[in-house]
Order: structure tokens, then C-alpha cells, then sequence
């Protein structure tokens, strides 16, 4: 039996074996089971959904955005992207500054070869939170505004391809701050 703690003791004076154990990392969980279109959620950029499609022939994650501008700082290069949060009101857009990873040559669904920036971004699917890598591009013809590939889907999360929306009540249930945007609400 572990002694408990008194009043006055700090985790520092504990000695290890008592000190509270950190939340299991999500690499050693079991993979969550999703369906092939689920809303997601990006903490970071004040968003609270977004339609996500499961893509597992793609290695890459895409996200839609209309417009972006690459400014260039003192801390380095920045994207600047206009994200589009509805297929159907393409107006409403959320302004988004953030470090540009790196530029890559993409294959499109088309066949054609596309450059593209690729930002890092904080993803919250059902109970997972993880930070992925997605390229920027213009989807206004496409239905889903966000593209989930294999590397951002990988070790956390099993699709479910016959199903869609298991994690409709697991994604939104966090209130995010409000955020302003640009052209409607955000």
C-alpha cells in the first residue's frame, strides 16, 4: 500500500514511487475506432468543427483554404491562411498565422503535380488531441474541407469505412473560446 500524502507534502519531497503517475502518452492507447467522416476540431485556431473526411489512399492531409499569403519576418516564414469553414458559405473565413514547415510537390487526385505549403497544426478527433502536418490548398469543388491521410491518422485511430459521424458527440463537447473571423462568425 502507497502512504498517502500528507497536508504539507509537495510532489518534489515525495519520493518517486508515490509521485502521481503523467496520463498514459496516446501512442500506448488503443487506437480509436472513427468513422470516414467525422467532425473535427482545431483548438489552436479558435475552430470548433470541421468536416473531416478519412482518406487512407493518401499518405498527406490536406486543409481548404481559399487564399494564403507567405510573409517572411525576422522569426522566419509565416503562413497566412484564410480558412474556409463551410462548403456552402464560402465567405465565411478564419485569418490563421502560422510557421511554414516546408514547401512540397503533391500529386494531385487529378494526376497533376501541385506545390503546396505544409503548416503544422493541433487536430482534436473524439478523445484524441494530436499535432499533425497537413498541406494548404484551394478544395472549394471538394465536400470536405479537411483530408485526413494515413500519416495523421496512423497508430491513434481505425477507420470504420461502412460508418460515419461515431465521434459526433466525443468532438464538440469542449468548448472552445470564441475567436473573431473574418466575414460571418467564427
Amino acid at each position: 500500500m502507497t502512504p498517502r500524502r500528507s497536508e504539507g507534502e509537495t510532489p518534489a519531497s515525495m519520493p518517486e514511487a508515490d509521485m502521481p503517475q503523467p496520463a498514459m502518452p496516446q501512442a500506448d492507447m488503443e487506437p480509436v475506432t472513427i468513422g470516414w467522416v467525422e467532425a473535427a476540431a482545431l483548438p489552436e485556431w479558435k475552430v470548433r468543427r470541421i468536416r473531416a473526411k478519412m482518406d487512407t489512399g493518401a499518405r498527406t492531409s490536406a486543409l481548404d483554404v481559399p487564399h494564403y499569403h507567405l510573409v517572411e519576418t525576422d522569426d522566419g516564414t509565416f503562413v497566412e491562411l484564410h480558412l474556409a469553414l463551410s462548403r456552402h458559405r464560402r465567405q465565411r473565413v478564419k485569418c490563421v498565422r502560422t510557421p511554414l514547415r516546408n514547401m512540397v510537390t503533391v500529386c494531385t487526385t487529378c494526376g497533376t503535380r501541385e506545390r503546396r505549403p505544409v503548416v503544422e497544426m493541433l487536430l482534436r478527433l473524439g478523445p484524441v488531441e494530436k499535432r499533425i502536418r497537413v498541406t494548404i490548398t484551394n478544395r472549394a469543388n471538394m465536400r470536405y474541407r479537411l483530408i485526413l491521410g494515413r500519416t495523421a491518422l496512423e497508430k491513434d485511430f481505425v477507420v470504420d469505412v461502412s460508418r460515419k459521424n461515431l465521434m459526433k458527440d466525443r468532438t464538440s463537447s469542449t468548448i472552445l473560446p470564441s475567436a473573431r473571423s473574418i466575414g460571418g462568425e467564427g
